[in-house]
């Protein structure tokens, strides 16, 4: 046989070369014959070079190539990286820090070849052409896909591959094409860290050099590194996808992400939502938050004012770095987590419909969404009929609308669907968080943090993909806080969390003047923030107003017709939270000098517990979005004058004077049936303190009537407070009487 001869024969237009052996799959998933080099990487502790300790210069994270920020939410790759857990996990294990552990290995890494316009929609992937070929002395097969890469295979004379030798070579243009890790990004990263810090060469990303150059740089002084170090890497090709639309290549790397991870350690629930192409539940909320990117970035400020339309995805904690992150409450800035932004979606969407029309639910019920409500909520079969065509590669088909499932469902079909629900859930969803107070004061503070704030230099760009995307950039920084606090020299990244506490104490100030004007004392202000947002960012608030927005809604289209048109949507929406703000932003304070705002606070005065609080009544606990619901009624109720004159005010939005009427009457049936529920509850929460207390000594019915008397007492203060009510109107909205020695008790 020839001596085979890797030489160093390389044509000036792919400046890299890589050797190694190649091998084929097919990925179901994906549906691409897939053709791939097997190699290593290396890089050495001196600074002398090869082609394959010159690669490592070339790899790079999806992070350092595509800006991922701008990718649509369905284009993601891949879990963000958790630099924490590299810097100060994965480097010590690869330098051999824990040897006693046995030796350092990782297993291969998967990369393939974008090229630099590979998210431009009108770019097509250069045509690959095989062909044969002869150089170094040695026959090939050659897939070359010119100017950015090929792949050339060990041939006989024939021009056929041996299988018994699969020998290759692998040649790219550096300019034009990035080598572009698409699993496996935690391990590179930690190479990466160790080779830019060893050799001094952060210019690519230098902000993440603030959080690697002080741990790394220690580990590297602990191993004493002098050595080389290996790492296996895979690198795909796409031949089927030759002279196509470059963004087919990436679509193409996700699913092989996709695939490769399904039986990986589980990502996080943001993670598994966003990667989702399967449960309808999770694709339609994945379009929600790019519906809501796409509205954020038509925001218009008013000069020295509010945005017109705050940006909302900077306050949804669409990922974390780990579960333990996704666990805890969001961050200061945050509003909601993604998993539970979902959850109000199922509510809306995927739950029975009886759970939005009706004020009182029977929670106890098995929560599972099914397509059966989602086909209710959004009148599929009226929109769309029982049967559904579509074109899949081009071929015409049909599916009967009972055939499909969450599961089960059509790229073309769960476009349609999704667009549907984005008309409706999405439009309520978006609206009600952009308008409604406090949360709208929330997204404006938080917009003027970054007019505020110098976010320009390198610990600023930190700090602002902390404050404004959805990465798990602050938690690492804030891991990295808690694993230097007792050091006695700071590491370079405490400088950016510094910077992103100061960042974030800004917001909490901007936030706290608007929710309470400028007036009150700063440090008394904080703390009044503090009780508001601990029970206005819980889940059963803000599902306690999702479902208030859901039943409003519900009785307006009762009087007055369904709404159709998103634009109108709109308008009813927003009808619903000018009214809310009717109340909440009202600058008059109540009897005892509160804020109206802190209606929803468990300490509306901190320090001061003359006045009960409105939710602090037992049974308004985090966890009862149904009591929630009441007491959001309760403040849209509040101003119930002012709603009614601008329907009136409005023909777009109401008919004839029967039909107000009407619909007056029901929301003030609804508040009657929250208000006996809301006082039942508590007359109940009551009657349990009181036998525990009383048990021995009192009888069932001396534990009812003095449960009664408190709940009432509690109620006629509660009111009197936050709604003016006098005794004469608590009595009758209660139908409860007080007698002369001021005792309560139910008619």
């Amino acid at each position: 046989m020839t001596a085979i001869n890797i030489g160093a024969a390389v044509e000036t237009a792919y400046g890299q070369k890589l050797v190694g052996s190649w091998g084929k799959f097919s990925s179901p998933e994906s549906d691409h014959r897939i053709l791939y080099l097997s190699t290593t990487v290396k890089f050495s502790a001196d600074a002398r070079a090869d082609d394959q300790l010159d690669a490592i210069r070339y790899l790079r994270p999806v992070r350092e190539v595509l800006e991922v920020n701008k990718l649509k939410f369905k284009e993601l790759l891949q879990r963000d990286i958790d630099d924490h857990r590299v810097a100060h996990q994965m480097v010590p294990y690869l330098l051999g820090s824990q040897a006693s552990l046995g030796a350092t290995f990782f297993p291969p890494i998967l990369a393939i070849f974008l090229p630099n316009d590979a998210m431009e929609e009108d770019k097509q992937i250069p045509l690959i052409i095989e062909k044969k070929d002869s150089f170094d002395g040695n026959h090939w097969l050659v897939n070359e896909s010119a100017p950015l890469f090929k792949l050339s295979r060990l041939a006989d004379a024939n021009g056929n591959v041996i299988p018994k030798m699969p020998l290759a070579q692998l040649q790219w243009n550096s300019q034009l094409a990035k080598l572009v890790v698409i699993d496996g990004q935690h391990r590179l990263m930690a190479m990466l860290a160790i080779h830019r810090t060893h050799h001094r060469e952060w210019d690519i990303a230098p902000e993440y050099k603030r959080i690697y150059e002080d741990s790394v740089g220690n580990a590297l002084k602990l191993a004493n590194f002098n050595r080389d170090i290996e790492l296996p890497l895979t690198i795909l090709t796409f031949p089927k996808l030759s002279d196509t639309k470059t963004p087919k290549l990436y679509k193409a790397a996700r699913k092989i992400f996709i695939d490769v991870n399904k039986g990986a350690k589980s990502p996080t629930q943001s993670r598994l939502i966003l990667l989702s192409d399967t449960d309808l539940t999770n694709i339609v909320i994945r379009e929600l938050l790019e519906t809501i990117r796409e509205e954020d970035q038509h925001v218009a400020v008013a000069h020295g004012g509010f945005a017109s339309k705050p940006r909302l995805l900077p306050t949804i904690q669409y990922d974390a770095s780990s579960h333990d992150d996704e666990k805890q409450n969001p961050r200061v800035t945050r509003i909601v987590k993604l998993g539970d932004l979902r959850d109000f979606s199922n509510y809306l969407a995927f739950y029975p419909q009886a759970w939005q029309n009706r004020v009182i639910v029977d929670r106890e019920r098995s929560k599972k969404p099914t397509f059966e409500n989602f086909k209710e909520a959004l009148r599929i079969e009226a929109k769309f009929g029982n049967q559904l065509s579509y074109k899949e590669d081009g071929i015409a088909k049909t599916v009967n609308l009972s055939e499909l499932t969450l599961y089960n469902c059509p790229a073309p079909i769960t476009e349609k669907f999704t667009k549907a629900y984005l008309d409706r859930i999405g439009t309520l969803l978006s609206s009600l968080f952009r308008e409604t107070h406090p949360y709208a004061h929330h997204l404006a503070a938080l917009d003027e943090v970054k007019r505020v704030v110098n976010l320009t230099d390198v610990d600023g760009k930190l700090v602002e993909e902390a404050l404004y995307s959805g990465s798990g950039t602050a938690f690492t920084l804030e891991r990295i806080r808690d694993e230097y606090k007792d050091a006695l020299v700071a590491p370079a990244a405490s400088a950016a969390w510094k910077r992103l506490e100061e960042a974030e104490e800004k917001f909490v100030e901007l936030y706290a003047v608007k929710v309470f004007g400028g007036e009150a004392d700063r440090d008394l202000r904080r703390r009044m923030l503090d009780n508001l947002t601990v029970q206005a960012s819980s889940r059963a608030c803000l599902l306690g107003l999702v479902m208030a927005s859901a039943l409003f809604l519900n009785r307006y289209e009762l009087n007055f017709g369904r709404v159709n048109r998103e634009t109108d949507l709109k308008k009813v929406i927003s009808l619903f939270c000018n009214t809310l703000n009717q109340y909440l932003s009202d600058s008059n304070l109540t009897r005892s000098n509160r804020h109206k705002a802190a209606v929803l606070s468990k300490e509306p005065k901190p320090g001061d517990g003359q006045r009960i609080a409105f939710n602090k009544l037992e049974g308004l606990s985090p966890d009862n979005w149904v009591e929630f619901r009441c007491m959001w009624w309760e403040i849209l109720m509040a101003s119930r004058d002012e709603l009614m004159k601008s329907l009136k005010a409005n023909p777009q939005l109401s008919a004839d004077d029967a039909k107000l009427k009407a619909f007056d009457k029901t929301l003030k049936d609804d508040l009657s049936t929250a208000r006996s529920h809301l006082l039942n509850v508590y007359i109940i929460a009551r009657q349990r303190n009181l036998a525990k207390e009383h048990g021995d000594d009192w009888n069932d019915a001396k534990i009812k009537r003095e449960a009664e008397k408190s709940a009432l007492k509690g109620f006629f203060e509660t009111y009197e407070e936050w709604f003016d009510l006098s005794e004469s109107q608590f009595c009758r909205a209660f139908k409860a009487t007080k007698n002369g020695q001021g005792h309560w008790k139910l008619d």
